[in-house]
């Protein structure tokens, strides 16, 4: 047991004062030579830290030379970074690098049945990964890893059995693999060397300061070393943001209550045996002028079970109602997360025009940051961002990502189109003229469905375009056949996988088969192909023993690329910053703008637990499921208790509503309470309100409905049946594809679709009928049917939804149809399969051309006609065909009887007008329906009249192609209602079938 502490070794640094400033100040006063400073240590909570509180020490130096403190960091719950040099004497086993530990973890977990079935390579990864961080929570509350197996009692569900049986990975297998490495774990081995420099410290004390600034004290480890110091002869414990003027019985409820921001704070004080007492303000921090901030702050972070006093106590309320608590606090609440990004670009770029004022944004909203980021690079602002952003978002990370998809075997054609459109792709020539291939490639073989499903195949249909073919063959396939080549084998190392991905983007990226230098310097130069070529390397050096098929090496990578960050040099701008919570307790500025305040962001859900529920991580001494909720209370507390702060948050975030922060709805109940809800101003300053309204200006300008009108000259005069219902619903939709020639490319390597289904399915019944005009047909010629048609689903036997779906329903469908052909055509008919007709309509100086092709025409020895539609998909009601609204069937009846189609002869009558539904699913394999009305039905209006009609409107140069002018009569598809610009001006519309 350790001597009672003095009160003086205990201090902190209240929310509001500047911790890095003021650590610095009273580090330096204390000092009274520069020997003295030079011979103090300083341990931090992390790296980020220590950097931090150098730049102060060196900034209240006012530039001249000075011999800075030993500074090192003990690493934080989440953190990695620890130095103890001092301590480190060579006894200890290195540590195992974190690649290596997972690699040895996910072999263990690939070799282990989880209800009878083995995980694969991407799943015992990442159970390795949730497997290590567990063991890493163990260890670091300093529980003896052996005794997990005792929290899981036999009378317990079985599942939780299983889950004990897995973890004995980590008490049976790992300690002996350890041994053999020859290696420590990275947690175990800085509880070990602080527990060394704390046995140095105790047997040989120190005569120089030692000072721990800036923990919160989570770990048990942390606290240890707290004791240590503070009964040291000069050894100082900082806390960060601890407020000492606490009344006991609400110290006491911060004590229980988990999510208050000082709850971690009050835990280590009580692991201490220290009180409030104790504790100190650190001597160069002038707590006065942010005494009223605390106060308020105090209030809105009350426990829970005393929030009945901010209406009862009536001192809280005399203290609050004056403006000094709010004086520099404003709150802006904006539409969306763009919006909440441009306001705080305007309030950064707004404080730069002070001089010397600084600037930093605290946000846990890493898509946040990255927009506020861009934004600020409109303005050609350069800002310093603490946290970095994934591998996988960088120019490397997604060139490797969409290399190492290749290896899947999975949608090659499609994933290769978009490896061409990445800047590195240059395949051994030079990027123009890989480009100019890729495209021409693409306009010609990888649009709509294709029957080929992968490169190989595609290079074999390309034999009508030789230069095209060897441009395949030695800029595509030669470059990336490493990737295919270990495709094919069953089983591959970890590590052959990153040597494979490694040579093959150095390849695919050389501008000539001699470019290796160019290469190399294109892909591994800067801050990210560091990190992407040091992740390989790892993957190499570490990954020798992890045995993994290789369609499971994408998986692994693209997850160790989203987990992996890039961190970026500093940015010119030193006066502007943007941080992450934890770093900006060390950090101050004289504006300090706090955003994302939305639940599940800032604070965070809270941290689930796969491995064991809250009691038996309580028996364990592992932090309680809300702790990191706490922590982040704590960090608002001490950025929000700032002079000067603009707090902001975004009603909706990508089309989502989100709710507010708990701390604001906190705030928003104090201040209603106090009736002082007006005094942090809930709107945007007038300045940055008229740059904002600014911005939607020339970026979102409000646009009208799209009326082209052109010249008669330029306006159509042939249209087809199926054009007419567009005519009438979605002019716009004729005008941009008649008038301005405008077409839709098919998507990239299409998956087989509904069109695809009717084309196969028309053009086998039109062989047949074209081979059969003129005698009755039965099921007797069902095998010749299915004969004909097979080689044009066999063109597509790579697609299993043609082969297992399409090709059985069209059995099905051609015995029923063979079936109904034997009802209809008698002895003396005459059958024509897609037939073309044309009428002419002269409507002023100009002759307009009506066209139609009719799936078949049955033409009837007594001069009657029926026409048959096929529809693979949903058929037009008789409603719909008699009020108009569709009108192919009615256009090709029309043409029928005003003589359009030579071929028929003379028809006299229209017999029946049949849409022929081919489903091929159930019991019934199709079904007719006739839509021609019947004695007594209302008959649709003559159609040739309303069709004149129709192009009479148009032949007005008054007559706008308005754009789809009633809602409620949208077509399912259109390719033009993007040009359109639907979205824009019909905002109040709900898009069905886009």
């Amino acid at each position: 047991m350790m001597a009672v502490m003095q009160t003086t070794s205990f201090f902190t640094i209240p929310p509001g004062c500047a911790f890095a400033s003021d650590l610095a100040k009273g580090i330096l006063a204390q000092s009274k030579t520069p020997q003295d400073l030079a011979n103090t240590q300083i341990f931090l909570p992390t790296r980020r830290a220590v950097r931090a509180l150098s730049t102060a020490f060196l900034q209240e130096s006012q530039g001249q030379a000075l011999l800075l403190p030993k500074m090192m960091a003990i690493g934080d719950i989440d953190e990695e970074a620890f130095d103890f040099p001092m301590a480190d004497d060579g006894s200890l086993p290195p540590a195992m690098p974190e690649m290596r530990r997972l690699c040895m973890i996910a072999r263990q977990v690939q070799a282990f049945p989880i209800k009878g079935y083995r995980p694969n390579e991407a799943q015992a990864f990442a159970l390795s990964r949730a497997l290590l961080g567990l063991f890493d929570q163990i260890q670091n509350a300093e529980f003896d890893i052996e005794n997990l197996q005792d929290l899981w009692p036999k009378e317990l569900a079985s599942h939780w059995q299983d889950i004990a049986q897995f973890l004995s990975i980590l008490w049976q297998f790992w300690p002996q693999i350890l041994v053999q490495e020859k290696a420590m774990d990275p947690v175990a081995r800085r509880i070990a060397l602080m527990s060394a420099q704390a046995k140095i410290w105790q047997e040989q004390p120190p005569q120089t300061q030692v000072i721990l600034a800036g923990s919160t004290g989570t770990l048990p480890a942390t606290q240890g070393l707290m004791k240590v110091i503070s009964n040291l002869p000069q050894g100082q414990v900082v806390f960060p943001g601890l407020m000492t003027d606490i009344a006991d019985e609400d110290w006491r409820e911060i004590g229980r209550d988990k999510v208050h921001p000082l709850h971690p704070l009050a835990i280590t004080c009580e692991a201490l045996s220290i009180s409030l007492d104790d504790v100190a303000i650190w001597p160069a921090s002038d707590v006065t002028p942010h005494k009223a901030r605390q106060q308020f702050l105090t209030e809105v972070m009350r426990p829970a079970s005393q929030t009945d006093k901010w209406r009862d106590n009536e001192a809280m309320a005399t203290n609050l109602l004056s403006r000094q608590p709010y004086e520099g606090l404003r709150r802006l609440d904006v539409q969306n997360n763009h919006e909440e990004a441009v306001v705080i670009s305007l309030l950064m770029r707004q404080a730069l025009e002070v001089p010397e004022k600084t600037t930093i944004l605290v946000t846990a909203d890493r898509q946040l940051a990255r927009m506020v980021r861009s934004e600020l690079a409109r303005y050609g602002v350069g800002i310093d961002d603490s946290a970095g952003d994934p591998l996988s978002q960088s120019a490397i990370g997604a060139f490797l990502t969409l290399l190492a998809r290749l290896i899947t075997g999975q949608d090659i054609l499609f994933d290769l189109v978009a490896l061409a459109g990445h800047p590195f792709s240059c395949g051994q020539t030079s990027r123009v003229h890989f480009r100019q291939q890729i495209d021409e490639i693409q306009k010609r073989y990888l649009r709509g469905p294709l029957p080929y499903a992968d490169l190989f195949a595609l290079h074999d249909k390309m034999a009508k375009h030789p230069e095209l073919q060897a441009f395949v063959e030695t800029h595509i396939l030669a470059p990336l056949r490493p990737l295919w080549d270990l495709h094919k084998k069953a089983h591959v190392s970890l590590a052959d996988c990153a040597d494979c991905l490694g040579q093959v983007a150095e390849a695919f990226a050389a501008t000539s088969p001699q470019d290796e230098a160019g290469a190399v310097a294109k892909l591994w130069s800067g801050p990210d192909g560091e990190v992407a070529a040091k992740l390989l390397q790892e993957m190499s050096s570490y990954g020798q023993d992890f045995t993994i098929r290789p369609e499971g090496f994408f998986d692994i990578w693209q997850e160790l690329a989203q987990t992996t960050e890039v961190r970026r040099p500093f940015q010119k701008q030193s006066r502007l910053a943007i941080l992450g919570a934890v770093e900006s307790r060390m950090v101050s500025a004289d504006l300090v703008i706090l955003s994302g305040l939305n639940e599940g962001t800032w604070p965070p859900r809270p941290s689930q637990n796969l491995w064991m529920n809250q009691a038996m991580a309580n028996r364990i001494g592992l932090p309680h499921n809300q702790w990191r909720i706490a922590l982040s209370a704590h960090d608002f507390l001490m950025a929000a208790a700032m002079p000067e702060v603009v707090i902001t948050r975004a009603r909706r975030q990508d089309d989502r509503l989100t709710m507010q922060s708990r701390w604001l709805t906190r705030m928003d109940a104090v201040m209603t309470a106090l009736d002082i809800s007006d005094l942090i101003a809930p709107h945007l300053p007038d300045e940055i309100a008229e740059l904002l309204r600014w911005r939607r200006q020339i970026e979102a300008k409000p646009i009208e409905a799209p009326a082209p009108k052109p010249p008669i000259a330029a306006r159509p005069t042939r249209f087809s049946a199926t054009e007419f219902d567009v005519l009438i619903d979605d002019p716009y939709g004729i005008y941009a594809k008649k008038i301005l020639g405008l077409r839709a490319l098919p998507p990239l390597n299409e998956a087989p679709n509904v069109a695809l289904k009717g084309t196969l399915f028309h053009k086998a019944l039109q062989d047949f009928s074209q081979k059969y005009p003129d005698h009755k047909t039965g099921s007797h010629q069902l095998e010749e049917l299915l004969q004909m048609a097979k080689p044009l689903f066999d063109k597509w036997q790579d697609h299993y939804i043609v082969s297992f779906f399409w090709w059985p329903q069209f059995i099905a469908v051609a015995k029923w149809f063979l079936q109904e052909e034997s009802h209809i055509r008698q002895a003396g008919d005459m059958s024509f399969a897609e037939i073309k007709g044309m009428v002419r309509i002269t409507i002023g100086s100009r002759q307009f051309e009506v066209t139609a092709k009719a799936d078949r025409i049955v033409n009837h020895e007594d001069h009657t006609a029926t026409i048959i539609d096929y529809k693979t998909g949903q058929a037009p009601s008789k409603r719909s065909v008699t009020n108009g609204r569709s009108t192919q069937m009615l256009v090709e009846r029309a043409l029928v009887e005003a003589g359009g189609y030579e071929a028929l002869g003379n028809v006299q009558e229209i017999r029946e007008l049949q849409y022929w539904q081919l489903s091929g699913r159930g019991t019934k394999a199709g079904a007719i329906t006739n839509v021609l009305p019947k004695s007594g039905e209302d008959e649709p209006a003559d159609i040739l009249d309303s069709i004149t009609a129709l192009l009479t409107r148009f032949e007005d140069e008054q007559m706008p192609y308005h754009a789809e002018p009633d809602p409620r009569a949208r077509r399912k598809y259109s390719d033009y209602r993007h040009l359109a610009r639907l979205k824009e001006w019909r905002v109040l519309e709900v898009n069905h079938g886009e």
